[in-house]
């Protein structure tokens, strides 16, 4: 399956890993939904926000991590269990998602004039969202990227970003700044944390999805970069809830520095039994 847009990667179900995504999904969509209607417990999260932010943050990861599969599974998990403390809005999810994809380059493509158009109506869609602006300013940094930081992809960025603030003013979307609480200060942590065991990316070995070119390293060096400066604006702008609002990408950092950790110590371990098998 190809794509013809950077903003878009499509499902292919070809792959058993993309099977055992959306399966996941659903598996912890139901799992929300047995205890909040069977158990009658009160998890932050509805079922059916619960499996698309374990959805949106298995693709979250993906651009942060290409060349390994495991780190957005890994994050999946790290999700769903969040879900249980925080509800993310799932429109600030898709809104990071697009700027960090477009950051990556994992697409291959650049943008046309269709995508230009369609990132300025995604960015007053935006402003529908609780962490309205924290997202428009990740999905615009991502335009700037991609655009390698010229005066055409500037202004688009820029007006996707003013769509964004005038849908939320006309909407009155957005929320008291609030200082942030246990939770929201140790996702920041997190966040923080796993940026720096995880950058600067020396290397890639995943090719983009159309034109079959290697991955950019320093490309999905500035995606981790944006995706822990999501959460810094969710933090400028809103405060605790901006905080949570991110919890997808502080999952999908996560995940991306638990597999980085978990690396070398696999290998070490493989490496000493090769050493101590008998021949």
């Amino acid at each position: 399956m190809r794509t013809t847009s950077p903003l878009g990667r499509p499902l292919d179900f070809s792959y058993r890993s993309n099977v055992l995504v959306g399966v996941l999904s659903v598996l912890v969509a139901a799992a929300y939904a047995a205890a909040e209607f069977l158990l009658e417990l009160s998890p932050a999260s509805a079922w059916w926000a619960a499996g698309g932010a374990v959805f949106l943050t298995w693709a979250i990861a993906r651009e942060l991590d290409p060349d390994h599969n495991g780190s957005a599974f890994v994050a999946m998990a790290v999700m769903a269990a969040l879900a249980a403390a925080v509800q993310p809005p799932l429109l600030f999810a898709f809104g990071v998602l697009t700027g960090v994809r477009l950051a990556a380059g994992t697409v291959g493509l650049p943008m046309k004039v269709a995508d230009q158009l369609a990132v300025i109506m995604i960015g007053g869609v935006l402003g529908l969202s609780e962490a309205a602006l924290a997202a428009s300013l990740v999905l615009a940094a991502g335009v700037v990227v991609i655009g390698h930081y010229g005066r055409v992809a500037i202004a688009v960025a820029t007006a996707s970003f003013v769509a964004a603030l005038a849908v939320a003013w006309i909407a009155g979307a957005g929320s008291e700044w609030v200082g942030p609480g246990v939770l929201g200060i140790t996702l920041a942590a997190v966040a923080t944390i796993a940026l720096l065991l995880t950058v600067p990316v020396r290397t890639a070995t995943s090719r983009t999805d159309v034109g079959g070119g290697l991955v950019v390293p320093s490309r999905v060096t500035l995606a981790r970069w944006l995706a822990w400066s999501g959460v810094l604006f969710g933090f400028a702008i809103y405060g605790d809830s901006g905080l949570l609002a991110a919890a997808p990408l502080v999952a999908g950092s996560a995940g991306v520095a638990l597999i980085r950790i978990a690396e070398p110590l696999l290998e070490s371990s493989r490496t000493r039994t090769r050493v101590g098998s008998p021949r």
